[in-house]
């Protein structure tokens, strides 16, 4: 019994234990020969309305050119010994596809596509405003309706009067 005990709380203890989670991540070309690292700062999450520092670390390519896109808007790229750096400011909480476009000092193009969620910061203004809305239109229809139920009450209070003493 001592040994299924001591069992279960190794187990238990393993469980709990912080799960290890990857400080990078690494994404092949369309043609899965060549493989890039992207390292995303800060905490490898970045933060709606915050500027986010993309790192495109290709050890064994010499680049030549780069080309970002974010969700098809063209993002400016910093080329420096293999590295593809990239500041940029995601907007509002979702999911953005990157597409990165490197030209090797051979001529050679790579095209690389990568989805990132950003979970934390911001969230949309139109959905703030559209919730407020709402909330004026509930409000309203309440007082409305309390409105209502005082008016006809004064109007049968006789009758309820009445109704109450027999």
């Amino acid at each position: 019994m001592r040994k299924w005990l001591f069992g279960l709380v190794i187990i238990c203890g393993v469980a709990l234990l912080p799960q290890t989670t990857w400080a990078h991540e690494l994404i092949t070309d369309s043609t899965h020969h060549v493989g890039m690292v992207l390292h995303v700062e800060p905490d490898e999450a970045p933060t709606a309305g915050s500027k986010t520092h993309l790192e495109f670390i290709m050890q064994s390519l010499a680049i030549s050119s780069a080309m970002l896109r974010i969700n098809d808007v063209s993002v400016p790229v910093t080329l420096s010994d293999g590295v593809a750096d990239v500041t940029y400011v995601f907007p509002a909480q979702g999911t953005y596809a990157l597409r990165l476009e490197v030209s090797a000092s051979d001529g050679t193009r790579y095209s690389f596509t990568h989805s990132i969620g950003v979970s934390r910061g911001a969230s949309d203004v139109t959905k703030g405003r559209h919730d407020y809305f709402w909330a004026m239109v509930g409000l309203i229809a309440s007082g409305g309706g309390l409105l209502v139920l005082v008016a006809v009450g004064w109007r049968q209070r006789r009758a309820i009067a009445r109704h109450s003493r027999h």
